[in-house]
């Protein structure tokens, strides 16, 4: 009686626990099932295993992610899970679109997620360039300068003056240093070519200011700097906060804890978090005794094999 089933088994696996989608269908033809795999449920590398560092490099953007913006440096895959973030991204985008079709068409249906699809789609431009001008992407690094995570003193902050009236204004900011009007750092491309000294410059101004002395200065002056956010920082966000992004649930084992809200506000029907996280096996009699129709003694039986 299930609306949806999003799984990430691999293909090869999918028989194994009874996941052919058209056996569940014959069962519930309103069903739409989600499987996320790294290549995707078919082609010749359907059958392929992969991890997060593989999928970032068969995806095509651990080519074209550097180190720090520095291309002579070897690819440096994205902090985290992403190519599984992404994926899920793309599986609950893909299942709710489902289920809105399937209120017209009255049927499920089965969608396959390629995670290797998932990254190569997000490339943007890097495939657009090619059907206009036949230009191969390249790892340039930064190629807008200034542009780059700096040291303050007590943390960092995103530096962005690109435009010629964002730089002159950084430059009022930074109390107009006589550096900043030799020809080294004249025009946009002169500041580029010369970003290893410029880059230490902006340095030396930064590491006795605060970050949110230049970023409330930057901000005045319309130049697109931008404090780079610790999590405690976002947990004591006065406009977060003030916003009730937040929620507090209390989670009988973990205690009171605060969770990150949803990203979207509904006016007519307000999103709210309720309840935590079940503990594991919590649904048990609900799951196996109510659905399933499993009596206490194979519930007990099922506990003490480690089955469940």
């Amino acid at each position: 009686d299930a609306d949806a089933l999003v799984h990430n088994y691999h293909p090869t696996r999918m028989s194994d626990f009874g996941l052919e989608y058209e056996a569940l269908a014959n069962h519930n033809p309103h069903l739409v099932m989600t499987s996320i795999s790294p290549f995707g449920q078919t082609g010749p590398r359907r059958e392929y295993t992969a991890h997060d560092l593989t999928m970032w490099s068969a995806g095509g953007l651990g080519f074209l992610g550097g180190a720090g913006g520095r291309p002579d440096l070897p690819p440096l895959k994205a902090f985290g899970q992403q190519a599984g973030f992404q994926a899920g991204v793309n599986a609950g985008l893909a299942s709710l679109g489902a289920l809105y079709g399937r209120l017209s068409s009255g049927k499920g249906q089965h969608i396959d997620i390629s995670v290797q699809e998932c990254l190569v789609a997000i490339m943007e431009n890097n495939f657009i360039a090619w059907p206009y001008d036949r230009s191969t992407p390249s790892r340039l690094g930064f190629r807008l300068i200034p542009q780059d995570v700096l040291q303050c003193r007590d943390g960092y902050i995103y530096v962005l003056a690109v435009e010629e009236h964002q730089w002159q204004n950084a430059v009022e900011l930074m109390g107009s240093p006589e550096w900043a009007d030799t020809e080294l750092f004249q025009d946009f491309v002169s500041r580029s070519v010369n970003w290893d000294a410029l880059k230490a410059l902006l340095e030396d101004w930064l590491q006795d200011k605060s970050v949110q002395e230049v970023y409330h200065g930057a901000q005045k002056r319309r130049v697109p700097f931008a404090p780079v956010s610790t999590m405690g920082d976002l947990l004591k966000s006065e406009h977060l906060n003030a916003r009730g992004f937040f929620a507090e649930i209390a989670h009988p084992e973990g205690g009171l804890l605060r969770y990150p809200g949803a990203p979207y506000n509904f006016s007519a029907s307000p999103w709210a978090l309720r309840s935590p996280a079940p503990c594991l096996g919590q649904h048990n009699e609900e799951i196996y005794g109510g659905q399933l129709g499993l009596s206490p003694e194979e519930l007990k039986s099922l506990k003490e094999t480690n089955v469940i």
